[in-house]
């Protein structure tokens, strides 16, 4: 989930870091003005559709206005579901 508490849009640049593979970067999103959106990562990204892989990977976000980016796991391998977050973290 990504927060922008400005009045002004957040236009995020994703980039995908693989153990295995070159990094993909890029992917571009928006997150209007006093809004959350919510990223779901077993969906295509962005304008250009990425999906990422199987595998072992990890998310940069970049944004040209201070937000703040939570990770949350839902785990659906299972009848009883689970889900964490970890503390949200923003740079300025």
């Amino acid at each position: 989930m990504v927060t922008n508490l400005n009045r002004k849009t957040a236009t995020l640049s994703l980039e995908v870091l693989f153990e295995n593979r070159e990094p993909v970067r890029n992917i571009t999103l928006t997150v209007e003005g006093e809004r959350v959106r919510c990223i779901r990562l077993d969906k295509p990204l962005g304008e250009s559709a990425f999906k990422i892989p199987f595998g072992q990977y990890s998310l940069v976000v970049r944004s040209d206005v201070p937000v703040v980016a939570v990770f949350g796991r839902l785990d659906v391998r299972q009848a009883n579901m689970a889900y964490y977050s970890v503390q949200g973290f923003s740079f300025d």
